[in-house]
């Protein structure tokens, strides 16, 4: 089980002490440049609004972080597009989950597929599936805090602490 410790990343101190105090007291800053600078979080989930995504965004790429975006990633095509171009430039590509299980043994025969419940044991193996693994939240606003007090996570194997 994958289990976040989430550093919630926000404009407003008040409602970031607020949520810190409901959601079991999780790390707060208001600092996003501080927080994607901390090598102790590898994950940024932008949750924030659509027209303060870009620019943060952006900073989350070129700090190397692993990124989950809401949808839409921009306000213009430009700026999905610019996104876009910029991930890639950073070296995600579709085909990066197969070489990266490469590394870590042979699942699959050619043409026939994979032995799904070695496949699975492995990644959980590999991702450290039973440790707590630290994620940004930005946006802690109405869908950031909708996702903290959202029960299903942990259906799923997540649990916010």
């Amino acid at each position: 089980m994958i289990v976040p410790a989430p550093l919630l990343v926000g404009r407003n101190k008040h409602k970031l002490h607020a949520l810190s105090e409901a959601h079991g007291h999780a790390p707060w800053t208001t600092d996003l440049h501080a927080a994607l600078a901390d090598d102790k979080y590898a994950v940024y989930f932008d949750a924030q609004t659509t027209p303060r995504r870009h620019d943060a965004v952006k900073a989350a790429i070129a700090a190397g972080k692993h990124i989950y975006c809401e949808k839409p990633s921009g306000v213009s095509t430009a700026h999905a597009l610019e996104l876009y171009r910029l991930a890639k430039a950073a070296g995600v590509k579709s085909t990066q989950l197969r070489k990266d299980l490469a590394y870590f043994g042979q699942f699959g025969t050619r043409g026939i597929g994979y032995d799904v419940e070695l496949l699975s044991r492995t990644i959980d193996k590999v991702l450290g599936r039973t440790k707590l693994q630290p994620v940004i939240l930005v946006g802690v606003g109405n869908l950031g805090s909708a996702l903290l007090r959202y029960g299903g996570f942990r259906k799923e194997g997540f649990e916010i602490v």
